[in-house]
């Protein structure tokens, strides 16, 4: 056998040594940009104009429930409320024992109406897929479906694999259910439960519309999908005023409100109170 190289190997050395150099000399390839941007609303009519704008991209259009697509009627129970609730501090006239078995007992026992006339038509008119996302905690699922169920709205279809709901819990212990298409995740971050919905039921989407009333949610969930490498329209509603500081008429409200609830449970369910009163509250 001869010590020189074939012809062939010698061709053979060439062509892939002219290959490598050609190939290095292309740039790095780069992901395509991700669109990602906020708008503010206060009308959901407003969903067609955004939907219009990428017609045939494969969408998922995510809503929040409180004072976005439900209100509260009173001040007492509402989410505005609620968030006046944690500036108090204890022992402030208004502020409720348990706060969150009070929220609890209200979701149960109150009622809520649609936040604006067209709010059912736009919803139930949606020809994408829908999810509902809301901060409130599984415990809350009687009352929540059902008030969305007596304003008119059709829940959304179960999106994802496996067909059936799911339960599961954070590292922390905290509570995420979903289940008759609304993804409850108990005040968590919603744009890591958005993305982690997502992973978990093998979705995959090129755009995401999220109509929320809280610019923190609207934010969140843009990091996490900037992350995920998904186009993303925040829509912050704020058709619902909340202005700050809470007017003095309200406070008052918020007052007498718990001020009856307290006489109430005083009244019919002294022993529940009195468990309020020690601390032993049930969330």
């Amino acid at each position: 056998m001869s010590r020189h190289p074939s012809l062939l190997r010698i061709a053979v050395t060439a062509v892939l040594s002219a290959v490598l150099a050609a190939c290095a000399a292309l740039p790095p390839s780069r992901a395509p940009a991700v669109e990602s941007r906020i708008s503010e609303i206060k009308s959901l009519a407003r969903l067609s104009d955004v939907l219009a704008e990428a017609p045939d991209t494969r969408t998922l259009v995510v809503f929040d429930i409180d004072d976005t697509l439900l209100t509260s009627s009173t001040f007492f129970g509402s989410d505005y409320w609620y968030e006046w609730q944690k500036s108090l501090a204890p022992g402030e006239a208004g502020k409720a024992l348990c706060l969150f078995d009070v929220i609890g007992a209200n979701y149960e026992l109150g009622t809520q109406r649609p936040t604006e006339p067209d709010a059912v038509r736009v919803f139930n008119g949606l020809n994408r897929d829908v999810l509902l996302l809301t901060a409130r905690s599984p415990m809350y699922r009687g009352g929540t479906e059902r008030e969305l169920l007596a304003a008119g709205y059709v829940l959304p279809p179960m999106r994802g694999k496996p067909g059936h709901g799911e339960y599961f819990e954070q590292p922390a212990g905290t509570a995420i259910s979903y289940q008759h298409g609304i993804l409850m995740v108990s005040g968590q971050d919603k744009g890591a439960l958005l993305t982690t919905w997502l992973n978990r039921r093998g979705l995959h989407y090129r755009r995401v519309i999220l109509v929320d009333d809280g610019r923190r949610n609207i934010e969140n969930v843009q990091r996490s999908l900037q992350s995920a490498g998904i186009n993303y329209h925040g829509l912050w509603y704020t058709r619902i005023d909340k202005p700050e500081p809470v007017p003095e008429t309200l406070r008052r409200q918020g007052v007498e409100g718990w001020q009856r609830l307290e006489a109430l449970m005083r009244t019919m369910f002294p022993e529940r109170l009195a468990r309020w009163q020690s601390g032993q509250c049930g969330y």
